[in-house]
């Protein structure tokens, strides 16, 4: 079953809440170890996604992606979700991250 946007979204606010403050010195290791099977989850749905997009073509995806991160209202999930997804979607459809 593909993820709808809405799964999608939500996965990528979970990645971007959960990521340790890069102005804190934290073992990104231990800090996100807790979150090991909800990280997995979030992943294979932010690329599963990437699936629903990719019939679009490259310029549709990254349409996509641009339009989402103009959405975005801090720097940090900016950054979070362009790497998320450049990481995630490398290889689904004309993909290259």
């Amino acid at each position: 079953m593909e993820p709808t946007y809405a799964q999608f979204i939500e996965a990528l606010e979970f990645m971007v809440s959960i990521e340790p403050d890069p102005e804190l010195d934290v073992d990104y290791d231990g800090a996100t170890a807790p979150y090991a099977k909800q990280i997995e989850q979030a992943e294979a749905t932010i690329r599963a996604y990437g699936y629903v997009v990719a019939p679009g073509g490259l310029v549709k995806m990254r349409s996509f992606l641009s339009d989402l991160l103009y959405e975005q209202t801090t720097v940090k999930s900016e950054s979070l979700i362009r790497s998320m997804v450049n990481r995630l979607w490398n290889g689904v459809g004309e993909w290259r991250g």
